[in-house]
């Protein structure tokens, strides 16, 4: 069993993500003005560690990774 010092004495593994993202913007009129945003999140689809746990019985640490590649939508309407 490892044994840290001090609080926060512990290093993650190394992280690498690449996001993408796109605007578009158009207007109906002079009054609304709308911006369409498309993106992809994680794009290499990297398992990058969120969190890490330790395991008692293996008495190893456990990565926990979350959201692997995920896109994104969002429209917005401006008046």
């Amino acid at each position: 069993l490892k044994y840290f010092t001090t609080v926060n004495n512990f290093e993650m593994p190394p992280y690498i993500r690449l996001d993408f993202g796109c605007s578009l913007k158009f207007n109906q009129d002079k009054r609304c003005h709308h911006t369409l945003n498309v993106g992809i999140y994680n794009v290499l689809n990297r398992h990058n560690p969120f969190s890490l746990t330790y395991d008692t019985e293996e008495r190893t640490w456990k990565k926990v990774s979350i959201f692997p590649i995920m896109p994104s939508l969002n429209w917005t309407i401006e008046f």
